[in-house]
């Protein structure tokens, strides 16, 4: 026996067979239908019932057919065992007394409520009751007689409220205590488990430093919370969960996780916890101030390549594997982005060697890949390059990636520029000519600096075949060389990567935009690989070392041609109307530009000399036919230029 307060409740009222459920209580002559069976029909009904030897029957009302009690119900000291149909075991339920608070009756039904108020059981009176003999004030009465039954009987407090009120009277130990002795089948709840975690994180947040197996705990019991969670509930668990989540970690100095389950938690449709998770997140990104104005160099490549800006009101729940989410009013000051951008809901790549800067996804691989071509070209001209030829072989021509970056407001630093570029600065540039835009890039150059490796490159690195050029070119005189270059080369997403992260820019896109579907598709379609070859012709190192022959030699065979139908024209004196207009259309003809005719026409001159410049040319004639100038006749040339007025700059223009 279990409770025998209610077994002699039930005796002492059979007993005297008076009061309000007399009539029901008398049923002691039909052997469906009786209370307290003899030992026989006990042992049927414990095994057909699985009623623990422990619990005592008081009442059994047997509705199979042949009388087997294995169909009906059958009332104990502790549980109320209930079997409709014999034929469906599924049916079969049981529900003890100390859950019940009150029993109603009405049309032929029995309801039982608990402590509150939610309906356990109905019951129809044929299984308290055996033939038509009874009015429905007796049953009605059986209802008040099973009430007044229920106050026998100690109320079972549900563990969940036992471990709620410890918590709330921040008796955080005994809670665990509670949570932990809790039979395993109670631990596959998730509001359970979220509970638990909840209580593990309010019990290490007592202690003035967090404290491992707690933070640990929490995280554990908030991630089966999250995969218990059925559809039903799943956004209330993710919300609730991520809230804790973000105290968790906010107690133990990982701001930046804390912040983004915030954002998560923003969502909650719980105002004090919306409310709450709004100031913790502002809370977590001035924490997190340092860590912006160095988010370069605080986090590697992978964990920082991808980012998206979000409107400052529509951050709530926007958070995504793989993709870094910010405020427009808030993101990282070190970061750079093209002009026109940074723009709202769009998605950018961190370049891969140039942290600063961040280019829109869309349309990045041509961005790199025409920024590579850049610097090629630029270490080409530093090592003396006359001539370099770029050439589309497949995919899409220079003309259209020029115009493709710009749309993507690119700065210049990605456009294919001409021959006056960073190289210019030790390298004149003498001609540049398009020939057929959509297919080649011709740039020539005229290279004056000794080749070297310039400084502030940001491919060369990581290149090992321009690294081994430069070993040919400044140790071997290298005067031809031919590279192809891919997109195929420069893309740093791969398959698997890029669909990881479409699947979270369209978790995000759905948040935010209306056409997310179609704008993801046409944002990660699949792209043509385009290549382009280079080739370069250099100018010889050993014209380096002879100033005079390089200039002689760095004549192109146009310029040549050029340069003799100049002397041709000029060995008869003045150069007529006519002759000019004829060399001027075999200029053009010849792709020569105007400045460059102007240098060659220079280069034939022979400058007007005046009669004390006639003298010093006399003087230094005389000294260079000998052969070289001795240090002693130059000083003697110096005085006497000195003495008759001519400057420096005009001795060497005369001597030249």
């Amino acid at each position: 026996m279990v409770n025998q307060e209610i077994y002699e409740f039930f005796r002492s009222a059979h007993s005297s067979g008076s009061g309000l459920a007399s009539k029901w209580l008398r049923q002691n002559s039909d052997m469906d239908c009786h209370f307290f069976p003899e030992a026989w029909e006990n042992q049927q009904l414990r095994a057909n019932y699985g009623i623990p030897v422990e619990e005592e029957i008081i009442f059994k009302r047997d509705t199979s057919f042949w009388s087997d009690h294995n169909q009906g119900i059958v009332i104990t000291d502790v549980t109320i065992y209930v079997h409709p149909d014999n034929d469906d075991p599924s049916g079969f339920f049981y529900f003890d007394w100390d859950i019940i608070s009150y029993v109603n009756y009405k049309d032929d039904i029995f309801y039982f409520y608990d402590y509150d108020n939610e309906l356990v059981a109905t019951l129809h009176s044929g299984m308290f009751f055996k033939g038509g003999d009874f009015t429905e004030s007796n049953k009605a009465n059986v209802a008040k007689f099973l009430t007044e039954a229920t106050s026998k009987v100690a109320r079972k407090v549900p563990a969940g409220d036992v471990i709620i009120d410890l918590e709330d009277q921040e008796k955080y130990d005994e809670a665990l205590q509670a949570l932990a002795q809790l039979p395993q089948d109670a631990l596959q709840d998730p509001w359970t488990n979220l509970a638990y975690g909840r209580i593990a994180i309010k019990k290490s947040m007592e202690s003035d430093e967090p404290i491992e197996e707690l933070f640990d705990l929490a995280n554990d019991k908030l991630q089966k919370a999250r995969e218990l969670a059925g559809d039903d509930i799943w956004n209330k668990i993710f919300w609730y969960t991520s809230y804790w989540y973000g105290y968790n970690y906010a107690w133990i100095g990982q701001n930046y996780n804390a912040r983004n389950f915030f954002i998560n938690a923003m969502e909650s449709d719980a105002d004090g916890m919306k409310k709450d998770a709004i100031q913790m997140f502002d809370l977590c990104e001035e924490r997190l101030k340092d860590i912006w104005d160095n988010y370069l160099t605080t986090y590697e490549y992978n964990d920082r390549k991808f980012l998206m800006p979000v409107r400052d009101y529509q951050i709530a729940g926007c958070t995504a594997t793989g993709v870094d989410t910010f405020k427009m009013s808030n993101i990282p000051p070190c970061i750079k982005f093209p002009v026109g951008h940074p723009v709202a809901n769009e998605l950018y790549i961190g370049h891969p060697y140039k942290p600063e800067l961040y280019v829109p996804y869309k349309g990045h691989e041509d961005v790199f890949f025409v920024d590579k071509i850049h610097e090629l070209s630029y270490i080409l001209q530093c090592l003396g390059a006359e001539e370099i030829s770029i050439t589309a072989v497949k995919g899409k021509t220079v003309n259209e990636i020029e115009n493709s970056n710009s749309k993507l407001g690119a700065s210049a630093d990605f456009l294919i520029v001409s021959g006056s570029a960073e190289g210019g600065n030790d390298s004149r540039s003498r001609q540049t000519t398009q020939q057929n835009i959509e297919r080649t890039l011709v740039q020539r150059f005229d290279p004056i600096k000794k080749p070297y490796v310039p400084e502030g490159l940001i491919w060369y690195p990581e290149e090992s075949k321009w690294q081994r050029l430069v070993e040919s070119r400044l140790n071997g005189n290298m005067l031809e060389y031919s590279e192809f270059v891919s997109t195929y080369d420069t893309s740093f997403t791969s398959s698997t990567e890029a669909n990881e992260i479409k699947g979270s820019v369209e978790y995000l896109w759905n948040k935010l935009d209306a056409n997310a579907s179609s704008r993801v598709e046409k944002e990660f379609e699949q792209k043509v690989e385009t290549q382009w070859r280079v080739d370069v012709k250099f100018r010889s190192m050993h014209d380096f070392d002879n100033p005079s022959a390089s200039k002689s030699n760095a004549l192109s065979a146009n310029e040549q041609n050029y340069l003799e139908t100049l002397m041709d024209y000029t060995d008869g004196g003045e150069i007529s109307e006519r002759e000019r207009r004829m060399l001027d259309r075999m200029r053009v003809s010849l792709g020569i530009s105007e400045k460059r005719a102007e240098e060659l026409m220079a280069s034939i001159q022979v400058p007007q000399l005046t009669e004390d410049e006639r003298e010093y040319v006399e003087m230094y004639r005389e000294y260079a036919e000998k052969g070289e100038i001795t240090e002693k006749e130059r000083r003697r040339l110096e005085k006497f230029a000195s003495a008759l007025g001519i400057t420096p700059d005009r001795v060497k223009e005369i001597e030249k």
